[in-house]
Formats: structure tokens, C-alpha cells, sequence
């Protein structure tokens, strides 16, 4: 997994954004992400197959508000709530196909539905929030729980945002308004109409593939990338990350549920000698109908010591 590298697309629209503080809708049913998740992937083996996924984590500890046109914290963030994520539907992949054309991930959809049946991310609103990318090298099975499954963790700190259930800042809602082509129809319009959109619900499309995961919601952390040995990342001058090798253990465990066979679940389950917050041990164990729930959120992805349970 070393010599990968992730570019941001369109990054100076990101930072625009990133500028006065990235708002994004959740709504019961599901919100897409504007700007769209979108990355360019180099480095990988044009044979071997991959799997990439993305999950959005906690970015702090804290709720927010936005009074006197700015953001400041309110208090202390709610209960953490079960992560998940996102398979990206062309999951198995070559490496080559992955490097001849931009990663999209637009139809991830935004929920605050924490009894989601649909496998979007669910958030809370008025907190602070990190995406990241995982590339999940495929086993000779096109899937995971191999000994050797490797995988690496990208992010990139102007993709952070507050999840929102109505756009709070005017700015924001005119910066969505000029970039976004969805909401072509409001451009030109009075701020009567900027002040509708960013109170009403826009179009919905249709639902994305139902892939989800369980896992343990966890402040950022720096890049990581892992392999039967945990790696880090380091941050180069240009807009990628590249991966290095160091110590540790991450593995990841899928089960489909036999309703849905599309349908990709996966979970992170702490064992119960889990008492400090750095070199935490956890368990995967096939994944239940219900959320596994976590009541903290104090230890963080590169903290975890994971051991697989083959599929």
C-alpha cells in the first residue's frame, strides 16, 4: 500500500467553502453532499483489486451555533452515534480502473435518521464533522478477511463541515447556489428565494446502493494506512497524501444479511477489556440487524488494536 496517493477534485472550491465554515444538509430521508466528494487516486496496482469506502467522523467534542453571522461552540457534543460506511458501488475494482477516472463519491446521502434502514451516514445536526477515504486492498476473494488484508485512510481537513438541517449561513447557501448545477434555478433570484431554499427541502434523488458499516465514531486522526502492520501518512506539500509503513493490527469483516444480498454491513465491536484510550483492543464479529452503539468517543481509529474473525 505504499506510494498511494489521493488528490482532492475541485479542492479551491472546497476551500471556499472551508473559508466561512462547510454546511451540510441532513434530512430524514437523505441529503446529498454539495460539494461532492470526488478524489483522484494514484499509485495503486493496476492488477490488483481494491475496495474503497468512506465514512465521516466526529471532528471534536462539541455542538455549535451560528448567532451574530458566526459559529462558536454551545456546548458539549450528544452521544456518539453508530458509524458506518459507504462501499463505493463499483467495489471490487482494479487498480487500473480506479486510476483512470475521478472517484465519485456523490450519491452518498446525509441522514439524521438514526433508525436509517437505508445505509446513509447518520449524523447529528450542529456538530462538526471529517470524511475520510479508505482503500481496502481486495483479497483473492474480491472481498476482506484474509490475514493479509491491507488498507490505507485518507482525509483532507477543508472537506470538514457542520451537519445542519437548514443552511444557517447566507453565504453559504449563495456559495451552493453559484457552484451548485442542482440549484441552477435559484440563481438571479432576490433574497427572499436564497432564504426559501436554505429552509426547504431540495429535490431528492434516487436512493443510493445500500452499503453501511458499523464503526466506532472517533475524533480525526492523522492519516493512517494498514496492512497485517498499521501504517501512517504523511502529508507532502502537494494536495496528496502518501502512505509509510509502521506497527499494529487493522482488519475489517463484511456480512451480507440474507434479505438483501446488495446489501453490505459491516461492524466494529469493542471487547470488553477496552478500559484505556490509547492501544485499545477491539473484535469484529458478523455484523446484527441493530446498530452497534458506542459511548464514547475518546479513542481514535490509530489507537484501536483489531483482530480479524475470518468471514
Amino acid at each position: 500500500m505504499e506510494g498511494i496517493k489521493v488528490y482532492l477534485h475541485e479542492r479551491d472550491l472546497w476551500a471556499k467553502f472551508h473559508d466561512v465554515t462547510t454546511e451540510m444538509i441532513i434530512t430524514k430521508a437523505g441529503r446529498r453532499m454539495f460539494p461532492s466528494y470526488k478524489v483522484k487516486v494514484t499509485g495503486l496496482n493496476p492488477k490488483a483489486k481494491y475496495i474503497l469506502l468512506m465514512d465521516i467522523i466526529s471532528a471534536d467534542e462539541h455542538r455549535y451555533k451560528f448567532a451574530d453571522n458566526k459559529w462558536s461552540i454551545s456546548g458539549k457534543a450528544e452521544p456518539a452515534i453508530p458509524g458506518r460506511l459507504y462501499v463505493h458501488p463499483d467495489s471490487p475494482a482494479s487498480g487500473a480502473h480506479w486510476m483512470r477516472q475521478l472517484v465519485s463519491f456523490q450519491k452518498l446521502k446525509l441522514t439524521n435518521n438514526h433508525l436509517d434502514p437505508f445505509g446513509h451516514i447518520i449524523l447529528n445536526s450542529m456538530h462538526k464533522y471529517q470524511p475520510r477515504l479508505h482503500i481496502v486492498k481486495a483479497d483473492e476473494r474480491n472481498s476482506f478477511g484474509s490475514s493479509n488484508t491491507s488498507f490505507c485512510t485518507h482525509s483532507f481537513p477543508e472537506t470538514t463541515f457542520i451537519a445542519v438541517t437548514s443552511y444557517q449561513n447566507h453565504t453559504i447557501t449563495q456559495l451552493k447556489i453559484e457552484n451548485n448545477p442542482f440549484a441552477k434555478g435559484f440563481r438571479g433570484n432576490d433574497d427572499i428565494e436564497l432564504h426559501r431554499m436554505s429552509r426547504t427541502p431540495s429535490k431528492e434523488y434516487p436512493l443510493v446502493p445500500r452499503s453501511t458499516a458499523r464503526q466506532r465514531v472517533a475524533p480525526p486522526s492523522p492519516d493512517s494506512c494498514h496492512s497485517h502492520s498499521e501504517y501512517t501518512v504523511t502529508q507532502k506539500p502537494s494536495p496528496g497524501y502518501t502512505c509509510s509503513d509502521i506497527s499494529g493490527d487493522h482488519t475489517l469483516t463484511e456480512t451480507p444479511p440474507t434479505h438483501d444480498p446488495t446489501y453490505h454491513l459491516f461492524t466494529y465491536q469493542l471487547s470488553p477489556e477496552v478500559t484505556p484510550v490509547h492501544s485499545a483492543p477491539c473484535s469484529m464479529d458478523t455484523a446484527q440487524n441493530q446498530p452497534c452503539m458506542y459511548g464514547s468517543s475518546q479513542v481514535g481509529m490509530e489507537d484501536l488494536r483489531c483482530f480479524l474473525k475470518p468471514v
